[in-house]
């Protein structure tokens, strides 16, 4: 093994890994880019202003407290001083001892007229101090200097309410040095902490290399001086010197008694990110490493077997060995990195690893508010290290999508909500004006941090340059931030040069600790500054390093108020003229990749702090005298510096073994002490280098579908498994019998909306504020505002991310709109549920129109009267008028009688139509009949499931069928009325039971039964007080007390609970311990491969352990019940004596007295006079006394008084859990509002038809009841808020269309009457352009708005387009679409069709790539292309790679058969043993390749409906129906809108599969067939549009992908289009032919028709006037090509936005257009073309597509074309044809540099890798490999 690691080690330390491990990635990061938008910085520009040299000023007057208590303006500056010996401080002083007891009101005071005079003397005082500081935050990124859209609010309080420092500088560009330094004071090459070789950060926890034990923290003076001292979070100083538990360099060991964090740093490697930071290099050179020794190995090899080397085998055998374990090493670094890197520690010892990163903010949090509680009699010294905002960008799910900037800006967010929580808590705990708070950055933002077009990294704000760039100036200045309320003057700004390292004298000073003698410190105290007593900075110079390097150096010439800095050497950036080094990663310091300059650079800060202009002897007199005084000054400096080692260099920066942080014994490091029951398990780190099981655990594990269903109402008691013999209930008994019963299963309420509440989201109700104080404790309206909140999480939420599909079927009751009808803030959709079908709200009397009302009857009768009375009294005064007994004027009669009408119609629109506006029922957000016709809702339900389920075989799937059975009013089919013994309810609980078998029978019909996860059960219990004349209309809660809404009584909250997971758990067990309805959502999760959330209190616990027989005892020691807001009861679950306790503080109060329910009242209130209050408390032993019918006393029971106390006890405990969550249910949200009302047609003529229903036919006979609702929305309307008018869109894409193939387009011979007729009613683009010309990234950019090599969606190979569904790569899911903007602004968003952009990333369900991820709400169509490979006829994927495969497996089987022959005849002396081995790698080599290349159909031509397969492989005769009908039912479902839809045609792409009706129509034979049968679907979708109405609400668009295939052609049969007068065709780069595409617009009234536009449009164009259209943001944070086409279209403006544009073939750019506008010309640059074959031909016809890098004419100059005179490209333009040729080809070339300036490496999606056919991918119909169904047809679906 030495003999390995030396091995090892000399090939790292010879290839230098990880040479820029941290290279991007240690500063608070921002989009970069993008937040330079102008738009941006006026967001808050009332409050703050950059003044002309770039600092920040405030605009409010300020004003100063002078000692004497006048107010003097910020600008005066005081001469007085004050010493140590001076009264005030001798007052301080003397006043120490009260501030230490808590007496803070004396002393303060006092000190809030402090100015001048206390500058030195505050070390009297023992005052808290706190400082921050972030991981990396560039000084841009605070809301005082760039103003986010949503903001920091919580650092912006901090800045507005203390002093911010705009020059504070940080000692270093990277985190180990700056952070060095900030602790000791003193430059970073002072302690070591640099290095020379590259390495500028400590690379492994495991290294040797830290802060020395000698140097000295302002924490260890501070501890000696009695200061409790506490650093959270990030450290990065190192932790061990020789061994893993001496801790040399831990925080413990350098002041801090309390260490809570990562002893290393985030990174991208802690949760597999793609942007690595040293994982990908690692395995680089591990496997290069490798590769020498493999080679070595095989050289040996071939030297002993030709005997050229003598010698033992022995070497060979090593160096094999060896590059296996090199390899195997490489294959598993990221879970090495994982496990070794990525931890916590609590002090000394490991509780996390590897980290659990979704709660770790949290558990920050957790640790900052404990240090605070247990330290808030100070004094205390707290570092809160973020690991905020460092890569992955690690961000709750809360905060997830909140900001406009991306993932960087949600994290950026949620650091500033952290820092507003520490705030909040100081506020607690009464200690604001005795901290000083300090906030900072380690050093600026990292600009190289870019995945794809995303910003990962910070913005540096007008300031050049970033992390790790040496000394320019965006890398070292940084936020600066100190508040200490009555000391340090609010709101005042310092402009003067300050650094990091000025904490180490301030903290200390301020702490009444001496400075250390013994060394240099370069801080300088900041208290004087701060106080406004000195007017400059100590600091005179400031040296800024890169390593040990000396980069640059500041002067602060006072006396002229100049600040100089003077560079030696700058970064060379990469690319050239780029402002960071993208290439690189991070910036080095010295070598052949920076520039050394002599002179050096000069830079005035005062007058250009960007540092744009440098300065020169000719433009700066003082230039020699400056550089002078500079190089005085650093060799004055030079001289204090002394040797020290090197803490970073290449021995002590390299991981050692026995140096690693271990959880257990080393290598089998794991634990987790942070609580998470699921993870009990430990995993062993060497299991998980060998099978990667720790990043593949979740994709990897078997996720069970989920059938869960609730009933309405039922009692406990109506179930024959629960002891009910009358009541037939076979279905659900046999249920039980397979499964797991719960007998003591709670609700989480006793009412239907909290219950279910608390169901989805795993919490008490009152924690979402879905629980109400009194009134009402349900939601009554779906025209109400309540709901479930938008920020709690649901199991379906997080089983959605997980790959379920999501269904609800049936109830949901937890509300619909917020603001509009349309924004579904409430709805299914909005909270995890990608399909609805059900009752937004629930079933009541008012539903039936026999029944008595049952919404607000009492009030409803109330209105009635009071309304009556009123208009008998304007009866009676209009009597006495006409009579003249009264002397009124008719004036006033009439308005009286006005006043009383408003107020019936005011109650009598909600009230009078509680049937149309409640009983409805909704298919996803869509009304789908209103009123709902109750006798056929079973039915639909039923098939709804059955339909689900059928869907989602293939799952996995949830579905939640939540039943309207057993409410009132009790519907029941025909089939079952007067089957049951009791009634009505009986008859509806056996249909209940009925509708439970034909979903179980559904679930076994598909093979479901033992990989389902089953369970039953009630919201609550039975509804006693349920009756009418007939008998009993609620349930039976058998022997338990109470029901529905009493509070905690038994009967109310006991319900079944029933799970079934055949050969999971065992069949017929009975559990009786204690499980809640909560319990649901974690074990659901759990089951799901989910997490549980972190950064909440979830009151529910995981089953699974309970269910499957691993535990015995239920985690619940205490459960809450609850009325409303009110605790009535509390359960304790003693384990140790085996009782069950109840404990009740109140109970309703029976009405009629004696009776068991509140029979007066219609359901039981929660408080005031219907509620008895119980001092003490009632107690039962529910484990004797299940009925709850003998109270235990004192002298029944000797434990009472213990009992109460300790349930007592547990209360307080629970309530310090509880914050205030708005309420939900509050009167506002509860009462009916029409412009919440969800409605089928125009409010408020609400009614979809309903079929056969007769009910319906008689409800339109009370017409002239909607005269009041006319009325209603007059008077109502006008006082809801408005709703901006957004259009429907509809776009259409054709594939491969030629623009010469259309009529519109000059064609004559085909016939397209319909795109004719779009053109004639629209607008018509005659230059518009693809972005490329091939469909995959032409469909990116179209999408993203964007050039397609922006977001890696450009090839750098030939392989241009995705060529397999089961490929890895696909449009990145950081990009952002326009369907992914509309359906956040409320569009329903729908794709029927082609896709072509990616599926799945790392299994076959992660759907990364998918439309789905991608902002359409609904996909059916192909998720590859056609191709001749589906038309199973000919064969066209990888033709000549399939061919040499052929010819390779005929090659090895002649061999074999040689091989077999040569041994049977003896002329070979091998063994059969040979061959057979030979004739096994025949075989594997065949499998492999035929495995994808045999079944291209079956793998690529399928059909998929959203996630689900379900053609495959699909009938493409039927495919051109399929998706039609798709389209129109889209069109239908959603034409209440506004809806966005993409229908992305498969014509006119080969095969050209075209149906009977349309074969043998045209002149051009089967492609000008299949041209007519497409525009024949547009006309039909177009005839859809009229048919609903919508013509004139709608923009319709429609265009191809690119230009037509030329050489698409089978033997002499051409199956391409005309591209009519252009030149070239599909795949050929930058000819017109192949990228100029029709673009036709029509939108009626807005749009003028017949109008041609020649102005130069992209397709890139339609995401920017798409989104504008819909009312969304243009994204900010990247780049956008695209421009609005509004105006253009409009005639707004006469010219498009384009000037240049730019025409790529695959990553290459052959050619350029610009549109010289005042000339009216239009140029084209062609650089490279391809070389057409045959010579002469007009494509390449010998190769089948032309391609991009190989074989293309590079020209130079380029090939210069005029298209406004020949448009053809026929005759290119020469120097002597044409005299502007220079001056045109050299604008042109400049405009391309420019453009590619804006171009950002991205990993390409379509590399090899990415691109080629990988099995756990491959969407499958079935169990892969055996994948096949086909789609349901019907009759009508043929053309």
């Amino acid at each position: 093994m030495g003999v390995l690691t030396w091995i090892l080690e000399m090939c790292l330390l010879g290839l230098k890994p990880c040479k820029n491990i941290y290279e991007s990635f240690d500063s608070l990061p921002a989009p970069a880019i993008s937040f330079s938008q102008p738009g941006i910085e006026q967001v808050n520009q009332l409050r703050t202003c950059v003044d002309p040299h770039g600092e920040i000023c405030n605009q409010r007057a300020r004003k100063c407290l002078s000692w004497q208590g006048e107010d003097v303006p910020c600008g005066t500056r005081h001469s007085l001083t004050a010493s140590p010996d001076s009264a005030p401080i001798q007052e301080i002083r003397r006043k120490r001892k009260h501030v230490a007891s808590g007496k803070f009101s004396l002393v303060f005071q006092d000190l809030v007229g402090c100015d001048n005079r206390c500058a030195s003397g505050f070390e009297a005082l023992g005052l808290q101090r706190f400082i921050w500081l972030p991981s990396e935050h560039p000084s841009s990124d605070g809301g005082r200097s760039r103003h986010w859209r949503r903001g920091t609010p919580n650092i912006d309080r901090l800045a507005e309410d203390g002093v911010m420092l705009t020059q504070h500088i940080a000692a270093a560009s990277v985190c180990t040095p700056s952070r060095a330094a900030f602790l000791t004071g003193r430059y970073p090459l002072r302690s070591g902490m640099v290095s020379s070789n590259g390495y500028r950060v400590l690379q492994w926890t495991a290294v040797s290399g830290g802060l020395p034990t000698n140097e000295t923290t302002f924490a260890k003076i501070l501890k000696d001086k009695g200061y409790a001292t506490g650093l959270i979070g990030k450290w990065h100083l190192g932790l061990n010197c020789g061994s893993s538990t001496d801790h040399c360099h831990h925080p413990l060991n350098h002041g801090f008694d309390h260490f809570y964090g990562m002893p290393f740093s985030m990174m991208g490697d802690c949760v597999h990110w793609e942007l690595s930071e040293k994982r990908a290099g690692l395995e680089r050179k591990l496997n290069f490493c490798s590769q020498i020794l493999s080679i070595a190995a095989l050289t040996l090899t071939a030297g002993k077997l030709t005997r050229l080397i003598t010698g033992s085998w022995r070497p060979v055998i090593w160096s094999t060995i060896t590059a296996i374990l090199l390899l195997t090493t490489s294959y598993f670094t990221g879970a090495l990195i994982v496990h070794a890197d990525c931890f916590l520690m609590r002090n000394d010892t490991i509780t996390e690893q590897p980290m659990r990163f979704q709660r770790t903010t949290s558990l920050i949090l957790k640790e900052v508010s404990s240090f605070v509680k247990r330290n808030k009699q100070g004094p205390f010294l707290l570092f809160v290290s973020f690991l905020q905002v460092h890569t992955p960008l690690i961000t709750t799910e809360k905060f997830l999508g909140k900001s406009v900037h991306g993932l960087y800006g949600d994290n950026a967010e949620e650091m500033d909500w952290m820092v507003g929580q520490i705030l909040d808590t100081l506020d607690v705990e009464g200690l604001t004006n005795t901290t000083l708070v300090y906030f900072a950055s380690d050093h600026g933002g990292s600009l190289e941090s870019q995945l794809g077009s995303n910003q990962y990294g910070g913005w540096n704000g007008i300031y050049k340059g970033g992390k790790g760039m040496g000394g320019w100036e965006g890398g070292i200045r940084v936020p600066g931030i100190f508040r200490w309320p009555g000391v340090l003057p609010a709101g005042r700004v310092i402009h003067e040069p300050t650094s990091l390292m000025d904490i180490f004298p301030t903290v200390v000073q301020l702490g009444g600790g001496q400075i250390p003698q013994d060394r240099v410190i370069d801080g300088r105290d900041l208290l004087p500054l701060l106080l406004g007593t000195v007017q400059h900075s100590d600091h005179e110079f400031l040296l800024h390093y890169c390593e040990k390097f000396l980069h640059a150096a500041r002067w602060h010439q006072r006396d002229r108020g100049a600040v100089w800095k003077v560079h030696y050497v700058t970064p060379v950036f990469h690319p050239e003229g780029a402002g960071a080094c993208y290439g690189r990663g991070v910036c080095p310091c010295s070598g052949d990749r920076v520039s050394r300059h002599n002179p050096p650079l000069l830079f005035d800060l005062s007058r250009d702090p960007f540092e744009a202009q440098a300065l020169t002897p000719d433009t700066e007199p003082s230039f020699y005298h400056v550089m002078e005084r500079v190089a005085r000054a650093v060799e004055e400096h030079r001289r204090t510096l002394s040797p020290v080692p090197l803490q970073l260099d290449t021995l002590d920066n390299i991981w050692r073994p026995w140096l690693q942080p271990c959880c257990g014994p080393f290598p089998f490091c794991w634990c987790n002490r942070e609580g998470d029951p699921q993870d009990s398990k430990p995993v062993l780190l060497i299991v998980c280098l060998l099978l990667r099981t720790c990043q593949l655990k979740a994709a990897d594990a078997f996720k069970p579908n989920i059938l869960l269903i609730m009933a309405d109402d039922l009692g406990i008691g109506d179930l024959g498994c629960y002891g009910n013999g009358t009541l037939r209930t076979p279905n659900i008994d046999r249920l039980a019998e397979e499964g797991v019963r719960l007998t003591q299963h709670l609700a989480a309420a006793p009412l239907c909306t909290p219950s279910r509440a608390a169901f989805l989201t795993g919490r008490h109700s009152f924690r979402s504020g879905m629980e109400a104080s009194d009134g009402y404790r349900a939601l009554q309206w779906n025209g109400g505002s309540g709901g479930l909140p938008q920020n709690e999480t649901t199991f379906a939420r997080i089983l959605q991310q997980q790959g379920y599909a999501t269904g609800l079927i049936g109830k949901w009751h937890q509300g619909v709109n917020c603001e509009s009808r349309t924004d579904h803030c409430h709805h299914p959709l909005t909270h995890g549920f990608d399909y609805f079908f059900g009752m937004p709200f629930t079933l009541v009397n008012d539903c039936h129109p026999d029944r008595p009302p049952e919404v607000d009857a009492a009030t409803r009768a109330k209105l009635g009267r009071y309304t009556q009375m009123l208009a008998l009294a304007i009866l009676t005064v209009a009597a006495g008028k006409t009579c003249g007994l009264l002397s009124v004027s008719w004036k006033a009669v009439m308005g009286a009688a006005s006043l009383i009408f408003l107020f019936f119609v005011s109650w009598y629109a909600s009230f009078g139509f509680v049937r149309r506006w409640n009983c409805i029922l909704m298919r996803n957000h869509d009304v789908t009949e209103q009123p709902m016709v109750l006798e056929r809702t079973t039915s639909l339900m039923l098939k709804e499931a059955v339909s689900y389920i059928e869907r989602n075989k293939h799952g996995p799937f949830l579905l939640f069928f939540s039943l309207l059975h057993v409410h009132i009013p009790l519907v029941t089919t025909k089939k079952f009325l007067g089957k049951s013994q009791h009634g009505l309810y009986g008859d509806n609980v056996e249909e209940m039971d009925w509708l439970v078998g034909e979903i179980l029978n559904a679930i076994e019909e598909n093979g479901l039964k033992n990989t389902t996860f089953t369970y039953f059960t009630s919201d609550h219990g039975g509804h006693l007080e349920a009756r009418d004349e007939h008998g009993q209309l609620g349930g039976w809660n058998g022997i338990y007390r109470g029901g529905k809404g009493m509070g905690g009584w038994e009967g109310g909250i006991r319900v079944p609970g029933i799970f079934r997971w055949p050969g999971v758990l065992a069949a017929g067990r009975v559990i009786r311990e204690p499980t809640s309805l909560m319990d649901v959502f974690p074990t659901v999760v759990q089951l799901g491969g989910g997490q549980i959330p972190q950064d909440r209190v979830i009151d529910g616990r995981s089953l699974v352990p309970l269910l499957r027989g691993a535990a015995e005892r239920s985690e619940h020691e205490f459960l809450f019940h609850y009325c409303g807001t009110y605790l009535h009861a509390v359960r304790w679950h003693d384990k140790d004596r085996g009782r069950l306790w109840k404990v009740h503080y109140t109970t309703p109060r029976f009405h009629p007295e004696g009776a068991g329910a509140c029979y007066g009242r219609g359901v039981c209130p929660c408080s005031g006079e219907g509620v008895t209050q119980h001092r003490p408390p009632l107690l039962f032993d529910l484990s004797r006394d299940p009925s709850e019918a003998q109270p235990l006393t004192p002298g029944s029971e000797p434990l009472y008084h213990a009992v109460v106390a300790r349930v007592g006890e547990a209360v307080v405990e629970h309530r310090e859990t509880l914050s205030p969550a708005p309420p939900q249910l509050s009167l506002g949200n509860i009462v009916w509002k029409p412009w919440l009302q969800p409605c089928c047609g125009t409010f408020p003529f609400c009614s979809c038809p309903s079929g056969k229903s007769q009910d319906n036919m008689n409800n339109l006979k009370n017409l002239r009841n909607y005269w009041l609702l006319v009325l209603v929305l007059c008077l109502c309307i006008p006082t809801s808020s408005p709703i901006p008018a957004k259009p429907n869109i509809v776009l259409i894409m054709a594939d491969d269309l030629g623009i010469g193939d259309l009529g519109c387009y000059g064609n004559h011979t085909i016939r397209t009457p319909n795109i004719d007729q779009l053109a004639r009613e629209g607008v018509r683009l005659t230059q518009h352009i693809a972005a490329a010309s091939m469909c995959t990234p032409s469909r990116a950019a179209f999408l993203t708005g964007r050039y397609p090599i922006r977001s890696g969606m450009a090839s750098e190979t030939e392989t241009r387009i995705l060529r397999w569904a089961a490929a890895s790569g696909g449009l990145p899911p950081n990009e952002t679409t326009f369907a992914k903007i509309l359906q956040q602004e409320g569009y329903a968003t729908g794709l029927v069709g082609k896709w072509h952009l990616g599926v799945s990333c790392d299994s076959r369900n992660d759907h990364c790539h998918h439309p789905l991820n991608h902002g359409f709400r609904y996909f059916y169509g192909m998720p590859l292309t056609l191709m001749l490979d589906c038309g199973n006829k000919h064969n066209q994927k990888g033709q000549a790679l399939r061919a040499s495969y052929w010819f390779c497996t005929w090659t090895l089987a002649y061999m074999l058969l040689f091989l077999a022959l040569g041994k049977l005849t003896g002329c070979l002396p091998i063994s059969w043993k040979m061959v057979g081995c030979f004739g096994v790698c025949v075989l594997l080599f065949f499998v492999s390749w035929y495995s994808s290349y045999g079944f291209t159909r079956h793998w690529d031509c399928i059909l998929m409906r959203n996630h689900a397969v379900r053609e495959q492989s699909m009938v493409l005769e039927r495919a051109p129906s399929l998706l039609l009908r798709e389209a129109t039912s889209f069109i239908e479902r959603n034409k209440q809108g506004p809806f966005l839809f993409f229908f992305a045609l498969l014509q006119v792409h080969i095969p050209l599969t075209t149906t009977r009706n349309f074969l043998g129509r045209s002149q051009h034979s089967l492609y000008g067939d299949n041209v007519e049968e497409m525009d024949w679907i547009v006309g039909q979708v177009l005839d859809t549009l009229d048919k609903e109405g919508l013509t004139n609400h709608t923009l319709v668009y429609f265009t191809s992908d690119h230009g037509a295939f030329i050489e698409g052609r089978i033997g002499d049969t051409p199956l391409g289009g005309s591209n009519g007068i252009y030149r070239g065709g599909k795949g050929m780069g930058g000819w017109e032919g192949g990228i100029r595409v029709p673009g036709i617009f029509r939108w009626p009234g807005v749009l003028p028709a017949g109008r041609v536009i020649q102005e130069p449009t992209s397709l890139m164009d339609v995401f920017p006037t798409v989104v504008q259209l819909g009312g969304g943001q243009i994204p900010q944070d990247r780049v956008i090509d695209g421009r609005d086409l509004m105006p253009l279209l409009l005639s707004q403006v006469p010219h498009s936005e384009h000037e240049f544009l730019f025409h790529y073939c695959g990553s290459r750019m052959h050619a350029a257009r610009w549109h010289q506008r005042e000339g009216g010309r239009l140029w084209k640059a062609h650089f490279e073309t391809p070389i057409f074959s045959p010579e002469g031909a007009v494509g390449c016809y010998a190769q089948g597509l032309c391609p991009c890098h190989e074989n293309v004419a590079r020209h130079d100059p380029p090939l210069l074309f005029e298209l406004s005179g020949d448009p053809s490209e026929a005759t290119p333009l020469s120097p002597s044809l044409e005299p502007s040729f220079h001056t045109v080809v050299s604008r042109i070339v400049e405009a391309t540099r420019a453009h590619q300036r804006t171009l950002t490496p991205v990993p390409t999606q379509l590399s090899g890798s990415s691109n080629m056919w990988k099995p756990w991918l491959q969407p499958c119909c079935g169990s892969f490999p055996f994948c096949g169904c086909q789609e349901n047809a019907h009759p009508r679906d043929e053309l």
